[in-house]
């Protein structure tokens, strides 16, 4: 069942009409993957090419994101988020799948030099966060999947590790605080970010932490 035309009106209300499309010749770029080529879906032979989502959408802030997925909900629409798109397992799942690409969320927003803290949105890649590290003195942390990858991706959801690890940490130890959109649609903040003026140092605060929920 392909999206709603109503809820694909609402989405489009959200982002823009250039941020948001229908076009099979755009939503085929989503559906193929190089690290699959020659794995069958399904048994039906199909290579690097996957299902074909219903629309792709393109969200500016944490605020679209939330947005997008209370329609999704209202509307029943399955929704699959991704950064720099090379996890497959971010693939929409038939017509009634909305495919989040999270492009436009490219900023680094802080280097902290004082407590060693990168701030970053979902897509910047490694090698853009390592290039501006290095400028003030610090290296990040770098798994071997390549500079193109996204290391809050790696953080936070595919772990990942690389010779730096023993020095800096492994990746899935890495998440500090997080803004992060639930299922429902509300946003939640996970550490020190839910004090005021306290930072983004810190992903635990009093009590269990909350970021082995998030991560799974």
């Amino acid at each position: 069942m392909p999206i709603d035309s109503d809820a694909y009106q609402e989405l489009e209300a959200v982002v823009g009409p250039e941020n948001i499309s229908q076009d099979p010749a755009i939503l085929d770029t989503y559906s193929c993957h190089a690290t699959i080529v020659g794995i069958p879906r399904q048994g039906l032979g199909l290579g690097p090419w996957w299902e074909r989502a219903g629309a792709v959408i393109l969200p500016g802030s944490t605020e679209e994101v939330s947005e997008i997925v209370k329609i999704c909900n209202y509307y029943r629409i399955k929704y699959k988020a991704h950064s720099t798109g090379q996890f497959p397992g971010a693939f929409a799942q038939g017509e009634n799948t909305l495919t989040i690409d999270l492009r436009r969320m490219n900023r680094i927003i802080e280097i902290n030099q004082d407590h060693m803290y990168a701030l970053v949105e979902p897509y910047v890649t490694q090698g853009e966060l390592f290039i501006e590290c290095i400028k003030k003195g610090l290296a990040p942390h770098m798994i071997d999947a390549g500079s193109s990858i996204s290391p809050l991706a790696s953080v936070t959801s595919v772990a990942g590790q690389g010779d730096s690890a023993i020095t800096r940490g492994y990746n899935e130890r890495n998440a500090l605080a997080v803004e992060w959109v639930l299922p429902s649609g509300e946003i939640v903040r996970l550490g020190s970010p839910d004090t005021p003026n306290a930072g983004w140092f810190s992903g635990d605060g009093p009590g269990p932490s909350l970021l082995g929920i998030m991560r799974g």
